[in-house]
């Protein structure tokens, strides 16, 4: 839902006429999943825009094939979208590559900040915003915040990843003993 309005706001910024045309999104990502595709477009459309109207939403689905996301991106590049939407690490640092000037909205990135997607996630500057799974300032620091509520005395935190998912690598982290994580 929270996807949703973020489109929704870079698309209002984009133009507004008397006549409202028909606004174009790109979306790069691993695969189809038919019930957060119908989140999505529901959110989409509690804010207005709703996909064969007033928008035109081009999918493309790279299947766990990495290897594909940059000609991906070129097509959704070449098809002129006003904003993209890219699911994943891989999909958001190849979009950001492809069309750095085009707003993209990233959904479960790593770490924009080390991919070079925002500044921070305060004030990510540029064309790029979204949400992130690990950055210190986002997701990552709430959770060690609850772990840290849960666990007291817990003193390190190691996470598996999947190693093949572009951006940072695994980490072993030392909790520090104050509450300011």
């Amino acid at each position: 839902m929270l996807a949703a309005a973020a489109v929704g706001l870079a698309l209002s910024a984009s133009g507004a006429g008397a006549e409202e045309p028909v606004h174009r999104i790109g979306v790069l990502r691993s695969s189809g999943n038919p019930e957060s595709t119908r989140i999505w477009l529901d959110g989409l459309r509690e804010h207005g825009w709703v996909n064969g109207a007033n928008l035109q939403i081009d999918y493309r689905y790279y299947q766990g094939r990495n290897e594909q996301i940059p000609a991906l991106a070129a097509e959704l590049v070449a098809s002129r979208p006003e904003v993209v939407v890219a699911l994943g690490s891989p999909a958001a640092a190849a979009m950001h590559a492809a069309a750095p000037t085009i707003p993209l909205v990233f959904v479960n990135v790593r770490d924009p900040i080390a991919l070079g997607l925002v500044e921070t996630m305060a004030r990510p500057g540029g064309h790029a915003t979204g949400f992130a799974t690990m950055s210190p300032e986002g997701f990552m620091g709430k959770t060690i915040r609850l772990l840290r509520e849960v666990a007291p005395s817990a003193l390190q935190i190691a996470q598996l990843i999947n190693s093949s998912n572009s951006g940072p690598g695994a980490f072993w982290l030392t909790i520090p003993k104050s509450s300011d994580c």
